[in-house]
């Protein structure tokens, strides 16, 4: 009796499904989606369709297709080679100045002691020393045509502070050594076979990537993003973009600016700040805000050119009598002034 119950039901539950079946037609495709149509009110329903992964968009990627690429003027054959830094080797040096030593102490004795060695090292084409707004630092930077002469410049400062006066007056912050990726400069600047960047004003941002970017990404976007813009302010002199290591092997993005003013300087840093967070006027483009997820600051600083090495125009110590016109003083540098002009 059992087994003819459960007969009949199967055979029910067949009719059923045969009649379900018959309410509909075949499969249709209709404006590419496939629909199926009911005989008793010819209404189409739509089936689920796959639907195929959406590929992300990069956005550093359209930043960088999206942005104008900004013409590199040398000035010539003739030209200083303060325009000519891209992909030359930069080596970095951001020293603590301790309390009872002063700035401008450590900025002689670096120009007058040590210049006439870096300058002489092959390969060379910048030495700058600079006076950090915050004067428990000072900043110097050499450029150099070969990666070979950059770490001979960057240990023989090290082994002159060692050996020389300011050993245990001063002691390493910052010291990084890399690559220079890009240079947009001032094409009044390159102009000049015989540049002076004495009073002029450094603005310096270093950048560490997050594990997920990296240094060349960071450097990527602001060239793209931020230099066509920083290019414009008034006084913009030369913006460059370094892949550089620090001490520690840290891979970093380094970025330098040549302002005519303290004040321009300063603007030019919170202005890269505000693009790196999409803040401010920095909230239309592609590259706007792209850092601020992939990278953080961790050193700005604004400094005082006081003196300027540059080849092939570099000051000659063969004659001293040119460049030394009035004696030594015990306060090389007052307060309020430039120190020695040449």
């Amino acid at each position: 009796m059992l087994r003819k119950a459960c007969a009949f039901f199967f055979v029910l539950s067949l009719v059923k499904a045969a009649h379900s079946l018959d309410e509909e037609t075949s499969l249709l495709a209709v404006d590419g989606v496939w629909r199926s149509f009911r005989r008793d009110d010819h209404q189409p329903v739509e089936l689920v369709k796959p639907v195929e992964p959406v590929k992300p968009v990069d956005l550093v990627e359209q930043c960088l297709s999206s942005s104008r690429k900004l013409d590199v003027h040398d000035g010539g054959q003739d030209a200083s080679t303060v325009c000519s830094w891209d992909q030359q080797s930069i080596v970095t040096r951001l020293w603590n100045v301790i309390p009872y030593q002063t700035t401008d102490n450590v900025i002689y004795t670096f120009e007058k002691g040590f210049a006439p060695e870096v300058t002489q090292i092959p390969g060379f084409l910048t030495y700058l020393g600079a006076q950090t707004a915050d004067p428990s630092f000072a900043f110097f930077t050499n450029i150099f045509s070969t990666v070979e002469g950059a770490t001979e410049a960057q240990q023989g400062a090290q082994d002159f502070v060692a050996k020389g006066p300011l050993d245990d007056t001063i002691t390493p912050n910052l010291f990084t050594e890399g690559q220079i990726k890009f240079q947009i400069s001032n094409p009044e600047l390159c102009d000049l076979k015989w540049p002076k960047l004495e009073g002029k004003v450094l603005s310096l941002r270093t950048w560490e990537p997050k594990p997920w970017s990296s240094a060349q990404e960071i450097i990527d976007i602001f060239e793209a993003g931020y230099a066509p813009v920083v290019s414009g302010y008034e006084g913009f002199q030369t913006y460059l973009g370094a892949k550089v290591v620090d001490q520690s092997d840290r891979e970093l993005a380094f970025f330098l600016n040549v302002f005519d003013t303290q004040t321009q300087a300063e603007f030019a840093n919170a202005q890269a700040v505000a693009f790196a967070n999409a803040e401010g006027t920095f909230k239309h483009s592609p590259c706007d805000g792209l850092v601020s997820s992939r990278a953080e600051i961790i050193d700005r600083q604004t400094a005082l050119v006081r003196f300027s090495f540059l080849e092939p125009n570099r000051r000659s110590y063969n004659k001293p009598q040119r460049y030394y016109q009035k004696p030594y003083r015990k306060q090389p540098y007052p307060e309020g002034s430039y120190g020695y002009r040449s």
